[in-house]
């Protein structure tokens, strides 16, 4: 899942396809719930290996982090741009 936390339009879903045509699959491209300053991926138990795989590959999530209780448990790593990311 790919969650645009820095409210640019489009932002999500552009990069949901580079997360994509990296091999990826993408469940959802959408909003984040508040502003993030710093982007990240979240991962939900027993992911913590994939999050640092795709940190190697997008090195621009730079901030690994258990997922909070309000993301899905059902979702691998959620994926969060923040006003860090290059646009």
């Amino acid at each position: 899942q790919v969650l645009n936390g820095v409210w640019v339009t489009g932002l999500a879903h552009r990069v949901a396809g580079q997360v994509q045509a990296a091999g990826y699959d993408v469940v959802a491209a959408k909003t984040a719930l508040g502003s993030y300053s710093v982007s990240r991926v979240y991962y939900t138990g027993g992911h913590r290996a994939d999050a640092e795989a795709f940190k190697d590959r997008f090195p621009a999530f730079s901030v690994i982090e258990p997922a909070p209780a309000n993301l899905s448990r059902r979702v691998a790593l959620h994926v969060v741009i923040g006003k860090d990311y290059p646009v």
